[in-house]
């Protein structure tokens, strides 16, 4: 996603697919209409694990009216040739909307029933009778016929019941200023989503900054509603700030995995979780490991010794037993280069195995097999790169933007 690829922030998606002779841009996707600027189109973006279904976001800070914000639906048409490939093929709207709730900020579509979910972390939300602003909410779709490319998308229990496709932090205190669903993730009937509670608001509830962990009523129903299966607190270690988004900056679910970031000050660090019987919906998620960097020159890294911010746990990916975690200003060779480190379990038979760094990569460009831009002509990592901005990992790949000036995965 390329979200402010214009001076008006209308944004952009960059399709890059591989063939025999290497990784190719094949199409630019864009919102079907300009509802104002400042749309962000592609804050988030998501592909399906059989790679004919996008779901892109974006991050608008106003209303847009009747029927509220949209998520975007992208299929592709086998039969097609670039640049006609992938077409439209729906627009997602919640079944409430209120003004700036951000709906599309994070989006996620479940890789064994294409279910896809999509947060809306300031949406007010109403709880006896009254409006919590700010609250946040996750709405979930279904898909009429799954991994069918012709099919929709509906919200679950749409138009009678759509409360059973909305899904909302479980507390039995105000939930102003929650903030649920600024980052969430879907896989194999889990869903994972974070809250970032303002202490300032919710001072004395004893709430704390959570991952909210939903899995399906019935498994193999794909319109069966969600109930709440775990709450996975903050660690001791993480502290309470006015604003503590820091335990679960980003929120990743892979099988029986769960990883969140934190980006906190003398916390800088990704956090794993399993659960404690593989497939199980109501068993227990227990904390297993706690990655941080793997430097040899703890001079640069952390900052936390130096004073020197270098984001460890800015962005994070997920994959069996392979976790990614970028540091986008890791001082490597200047400010700005950044870095990404790799973990792999030490025990592929142990679920509740611990993990340790394998690699590490840095913004030279070095390691990289390819250099993917929009235009495919640049060749050079810019100097402030912010290699490591976001990560993403599927199997054996490994793939890490680099923003920078230049914009380059």
């Amino acid at each position: 996603g390329s979200p402010e690829n214009t001076d008006a922030g209308i944004g952009a998606v960059y399709v890059f697919e591989r063939d025999s002779s290497g990784w190719h841009e094949t199409q630019i996707l864009l919102p079907d209409v300009q509802i104002q600027q400042d749309m962000f189109f592609g804050w988030s973006v998501d592909v399906n694990a059989a790679g004919d279904v996008i779901v892109v976001g974006g991050k608008m800070d106003f209303t847009c009216g009747a029927g509220g914000c949209p998520a975007w639906v992208f299929t592709r048409d086998v039969t097609a040739t670039p640049p006609a490939q992938w077409q439209l093929a729906q627009k997602l709207t919640p079944h409430y909307t209120t003004a700036y709730d951000h709906f599309g900020a994070a989006v996620g579509i479940d890789k064994n029933d294409d279910t896809i979910v999509i947060g809306a972390f300031q949406a007010g939300v109403m709880k006896g009778g009254t409006t919590y602003a700010n609250a946040g909410a996750a709405f979930v779709f279904a898909r009429d016929a799954p991994q069918s490319w012709s099919s929709n998308w509906t919200q679950l229990g749409c138009p009678t019941d759509c409360d059973k496709g909305l899904l909302v932090a479980v507390e039995d205190v105000s939930l102003s200023e929650f903030r649920f669903g600024q980052s969430l993730d879907i896989d194999n009937g889990v869903i994972a989503v974070n809250a970032l509670v303002n202490h300032a608001v919710s001072a004395g509830t004893g709430v704390t900054t959570t991952v909210y962990v939903f899995t399906r009523n019935d498994t193999t129903d794909v319109s069966s509603a969600w109930s709440l299966a775990a709450k996975i607190s903050k660690p001791p270690d993480v502290g309470n700030t006015a604003w503590n988004p820091y335990f679960a900056n980003d929120v990743l679910v892979d099988g029986d995995t769960i990883v969140t970031t934190s980006t906190q000050t003398g916390v800088r660090a990704a956090f794993v979780f399993a659960r404690l019987v593989s497939g199980d919906p109501q068993a227990a998620w227990v904390q297993t490991a706690k990655l941080q960097h793997g430097y040899a020159n703890d001079a640069n890294l952390p900052g936390d010794a130096t004073g020197f911010d270098n984001s460890f746990g800015t962005s994070a990916a997920v994959s069996g037993d392979t976790i990614v975690v970028g540091a986008r200003i890791a001082q490597t060779t200047g400010f700005g280069k950044g870095a990404v480190f790799v973990y792999t379990k030490d025990d592929l038979s142990d679920p509740l195995s611990s993990w340790s760094m394998q690699h590490q990569f840095s913004a030279t460009g070095a390691d990289a097999l390819v250099n993917l831009d929009a235009d495919e002509t640049l060749g050079l990592i810019d100097p402030i790169s912010y290699f490591g901005y976001n990560v993403a990992i599927d199997g054996e790949q490994i793939m890490v933007g680099a923003p920078g000036n230049l914009g380059i995965a």
